[in-house]
């Protein structure tokens, strides 16, 4: 199984247990129950789209040699991955207002 459709499993899974325990708690607190799947959908779909989008980087790899090789260009590659990521949940964030 390769790792976009490992992923996407786990966070299909991850949403479905959560959506399951808000159904079966109470229901007077189902403002925070949405805000709490909003979030769960906003970092699953996230995650999803950087494994769709760049397959082959793994971020941990990148950051270990940033920092234990003291590697700029890491780094950079590094922070551009995480601004890019910021910028689709920001731009995600917009869409509910």
């Amino acid at each position: 199984m390769d790792r976009v459709t490992r992923d996407a499993v786990r966070v299909f899974l991850l949403m479905v247990v959560t959506g399951a325990l808000l159904y079966w708690l109470d229901t007077s607190n189902v403002v925070i129950y949405q805000a709490v799947m909003i979030a769960l959908f906003q970092v699953g779909s996230t995650h999803l789209t950087r494994r769709i989008l760049f397959p082959h980087l793994d971020l941990q790899a990148i950051a270990k040699k940033a920092v234990v090789d003291n590697s700029v260009a890491a780094a950079i590659v590094f922070a551009s991955v995480i601004v890019f990521l910021i910028a689709v949940m920001f731009l995600s964030t917009q869409v509910f207002k």
